[in-house]
């Protein structure tokens, strides 16, 4: 997708590999769109090792990297509701637990433009990269050594104990086992999209044909919408922008339509 940047890819598992990769790096990055990720350990070794860091506003993230040591870049996901199916061909047999997480993370897009806008103030900018380096590198031995965590761990325990002791018995309304992802993960994105969004076409809407074709993104073809469903959205979509509501119409398909326009911001072709 961008011919224009040389990626060098290294085994991680070599010890000397990641000691070069933390030495030579001038920015980390994690646009994490997945439920398997929750706290996210990745960021705060960068941040121990005085790099800035970008990653997606997404739950453990949202903690962990602040205004003053990176950037956190938008996310959103469907709401709570449209996932049943999703958790029901896992918790059947027919999708495994990687196929389930993949396909959840279909729906959920990443802001491609302030993603952007995040990497180019660093690229530009060496002193504010030195900044937050070293304010990263402050924070994660502050806040994050064990000689701070395990007050906050037994603090946490006194808290759930106070409200195992307070809280009245009831009858769950719920599979707890089985729950849909979006209404289970629902606090992990940044927002959910909702019935009065302005949907608009981008650069790459002439393009969906062959972005659906690329093989990290019809793996899920289980689950996202067809071609002509994308082809039928995008058709009541102009520059000017159209609700969501407006596109998702009434009747039994209304659920699936509402889906399509999340993984369809998630891949880029409506914004």
């Amino acid at each position: 997708l961008c011919p224009s940047v040389t990626c060098h890819h290294l085994d991680g598992r070599v010890e000397e590999n990641r000691a070069n990769a933390w030495a030579a790096a001038n920015i980390f990055c994690s646009l994490s769109d997945n439920i398997q990720e929750t706290f996210g350990i990745a960021p705060l070794e960068a941040m121990a090792t005085g790099l800035p860091v970008v990653v997606s506003d997404w739950n453990g993230y949202r903690d962990t990297v602040t205004e003053d040591v990176g950037f956190r870049v938008p996310t959103s996901a469907p709401p709570p509701g449209l996932g049943g199916d999703l958790i029901h061909r896992y918790a059947q047999g027919t999708d495994n637990y990687d196929f389930y997480t993949g396909h959840a993370s279909s729906f959920v897009a990443v802001d491609i433009s302030a993603a952007a806008d995040a990497f180019c103030a660093l690229i530009e900018d060496s002193t504010l990269r030195h900044q937050m380096g070293s304010a990263g590198k402050a924070r994660a031995k502050t806040k994050y050594d064990w000689s701070s965590v395990i007050p906050q761990y037994e603090q946490l325990w006194r808290e759930l104990s106070d409200i195992r002791r307070k809280a009245e018995p009831h009858p769950a309304a719920i599979w707890p086992a089985r729950m849909d992802p979006f209404a289970a993960f629902a606090h992990y994105a940044t927002r959910q999209v909702a019935p009065a969004d302005i949907v608009k076409l981008t650069a790459k809407s002439a393009d969906y044909e062959q972005i659906m074709k690329l093989e990290m993104v019809k793996y899920a073809h289980r689950v996202t919408p067809s071609l002509e469903v994308v082809s039928d959205i995008l058709s009541k979509v102009d520059q000017t922008g159209v609700p969501v509501e407006r596109l998702v119409g009434e009747g039994s398909t209304a659920p699936f339509r509402a889906r399509a326009i999340a993984y369809m911001k998630k891949i880029g072709i409506l914004a």
